[in-house]
């Protein structure tokens, strides 16, 4: 099963973000907005309704307040819970025809003003990780999933590529193996605010506009492989783990109808709990099975399975229709044309090759041991 995460998408974002300064294509120190200063910034974008920023300090916001939560937004002190969900205000305040875009809602942010001076203080925020995403798609020319797909994963990924996607706003665009969304609370539409109420967790937001903070979706195993490769959060957040001795993080998302808690132990124990309900910040029942099962791994008892199950694997010797999964392996080359790109595929020990690789633009890339990928054939 595959659930949305909601705030948990954005360690996939900090991890993006640090692998950009890794690479010298971004600096934490750099302003965010271009708005005038003689430094400039990376951000063009021109306040609502312009020409002014709604606050002189937005010029002092630097990437890695942005990344660290402490850029200057408080929804507690705005008298806005939160701009990015703010759709109709910003559609109508704007004059657009339809919901706004990610430009445009920043756009709109830009005209508003800040609560608190940046690097200041800590107050959680959206905003923060939509400008971060504008960045990552300004700097790298494309957008996360393939980002975290081509550069994050790419060395390791040994899950289905179809375990992480964006998620959909409706229930009938979502992914079959997506759970119902459970939340008894009706609202707007804002699609379509004149006609009749919705549940919440499908449209009263437009979950296609959370790509860098809000809206993927995942199975347990891409969370607990993020948890191991990379800090969730603090003052270290997105940078790779080297050893298993660092501090213990967390990272929770919540929407409508979903939550999500991903756990990242000391001593590299990772959990993740992840429900199908969720209707108020009252709601503990995450927490306390994520207490429980820390409970259970910590206690004298308990057997720690020793059997490795793996994603999909090609076994050249195995024959039957059912493919795709480690006791269903594909059974050829040829079956490789309906597997998504960037998944990861290992050839059963004992067969034609013991090697890894990834599926991409319509070629098996293999890393071999004594240098670099080889294509040995292509399945379309």
């Amino acid at each position: 099963a595959t659930f949305r995460i909601a705030s948990v998408t954005k360690t996939f974002t900090a991890a993006v973000i640090i692998d950009l300064v890794a690479r010298g294509m971004l600096d934490l120190d750099a302003f965010a907005f271009d708005l005038g200063q003689p430094e400039g910034g990376i951000l063009d974008l021109a306040p609502f309704p312009g020409p002014e920023p709604g606050d002189s300090r937005l010029a002092d916001v630097k990437v890695l307040h942005l990344l660290h939560h402490t850029a200057g937004w408080d929804r507690l002190e705005s008298g806005v819970p939160d701009w990015t969900g703010e759709e109709l205000t910003i559609q109508n305040g704007m004059g657009l025809p339809e919901l706004p875009t990610k430009e445009e809602t920043m756009r709109w942010i830009l005209g508003q003003p800040l609560q608190f001076d940046p690097g200041t203080k800590y107050e959680y925020s959206n905003i923060g990780y939509l400008a971060l995403g504008l960045m990552v798609e300004q700097i790298s020319g494309t957008d996360l999933l393939s980002y975290v797909r081509t550069r994050l994963l790419q060395d390791d990924l040994w899950f289905p590529a179809t375990d992480l996607f964006m998620g959909r706003t409706f229930a009938e665009d979502q992914d079959p193996r997506e759970p119902f969304y459970d939340n008894v609370i009706h609202a707007t539409n804002v699609f379509d605010p004149s006609g009749p109420d919705v549940r919440k967790p499908y449209g009263s937001w437009n979950h296609e506009l959370k790509d860098y903070y809000g809206r993927l979706v995942a199975s347990a195993v891409p969370l607990l492989h993020q948890a191991n490769h990379f800090v969730l959060n603090g003052e270290d957040r997105g940078q790779r783990i080297t050893s298993l001795s660092h501090p213990a993080n967390e990272h929770g998302g919540a929407l409508p109808g979903s939550r999500t808690i991903l756990y990242q132990g000391a001593n590299g124990t990772d959990i993740v709990v992840m429900t199908n309900r969720y209707d108020t910040v009252l709601d503990n029942s995450a927490k306390e099975i994520l207490n429980i099962v820390w409970e259970q791994l910590n206690s004298n008892n308990f057997a720690w399975p020793h059997e490795l199950v793996d994603c999909s694997w090609i076994d050249f010797e195995h024959v039957g229709e059912e493919l795709g999964s480690y006791d269903r392996p594909y059974n050829g080359m040829n079956d490789l044309g309906n597997i998504a790109a960037y998944t990861k595929v290992k050839f059963k020990q004992g067969t034609s090759s013991p090697w890894t690789g990834v599926v991409t633009r319509g070629h098996l890339l293999l890393e071999v041991e004594a240098g670099g990928p080889v294509v040995i054939g292509d399945p379309q």
